[in-house]
């Protein structure tokens, strides 16, 4: 008898809703304990981070897992890796296009600006005010943590189920990128989870992805930090240019990264 995860479409709105459920009932109680303290709540973020997810995956063992003896297995192997300066060029080529399309999305107005304004001073603000905390919960912690889920346990458990890989990839891309909730990280959200769900299909291991991420976020909390706002730095030509050089960096090293991977299928666990 196969044990390995399986995610029916139930199963999929029940991890994100207990997501959500335990993201607001673990916010809450930092926020509590921090005003206990008196302490700004962002210093707990990595270890908020960690209960959220533990939360969300002890849940749903004994809701799901353990009643259908099914089991949840993480691979980190070095399939693929040989591979990895290909896919990494496919993500800063995405990471171009995702940079130009988001610098599409207003950032004053009545809403918008508000809502850029509120990101930018909970977001990069914490980060300048506290960035060993915000290195290890955004370069560290998040990247791994995500990638178990989206990837590991979403992504593996639909293609388990047999959805059909771009169909399990594109909405996993989409849950991923709508988690970060605000227009200005929901671009690249989806790109970037494109790219990573297709890494993770081709190999099956976290090991590539996890090491995207990070190096994704990494320059994010650099950039962040030196210039302490969410806008592309200067970069001393226009930035309209952004979108035909990542187009380009993204055929040459995806068209790449398929024909090297062509015949890596799929192995159900």
């Amino acid at each position: 008898m196969n044990n390995y995860l399986k995610l029916s479409w139930i199963d999929i709105l029940l991890t994100i809703l207990l997501f959500f459920l335990a993201g607001n009932f673990i916010g809450y109680i930092y926020q509590v304990i921090a005003s206990i303290l008196n302490v700004n709540a962002f210093i707990f973020n990595p270890l908020s981070t960690i209960t959220i997810y533990g939360i969300v995956y002890i849940s749903y063992y004994f809701i799901a897992l353990n009643p259908r003896k099914e089991k949840f297995r993480i691979s980190y192997s070095l399939k693929g890796f040989h591979l990895f300066p290909v896919i990494l060029f496919l993500f800063i080529g995405q990471s171009l296009i995702s940079e130009y399309l988001t610098g599409l999305i207003p950032t004053e107005g009545e809403f918008f600006g508000k809502l850029y304004q509120y990101v930018t001073n909970a977001l990069v603000g914490n980060m300048v005010k506290h960035p060993v905390t915000a290195f290890i919960s955004v370069c560290v912690v998040t990247p791994i943590l995500e990638e178990i889920f989206f990837r590991g346990f979403l992504l593996k458990g639909m293609l388990n189920n047999n959805v059909k890989p771009v169909k399990a990839i594109v909405i996993s891309a989409l849950i991923f990128g709508g988690i970060h909730l605000f227009p200005w990280q929901v671009i690249g959200g989806v790109l970037s989870g494109l790219v990573l769900g297709l890494t993770f299909y081709k190999t099956g291991s976290l090991l590539s992805c996890t090491l995207l991420h990070c190096f994704n976020n990494c320059m994010a909390f650099l950039l962040f930090v030196k210039y302490k706002n969410m806008e592309t730095p200067e970069l001393g030509f226009n930035k309209i240019f952004l979108l035909p050089i990542g187009i380009v960096i993204f055929l040459i090293f995806g068209c790449l990264y398929l024909k090297y991977t062509k015949n890596n299928t799929w192995k159900f666990y």
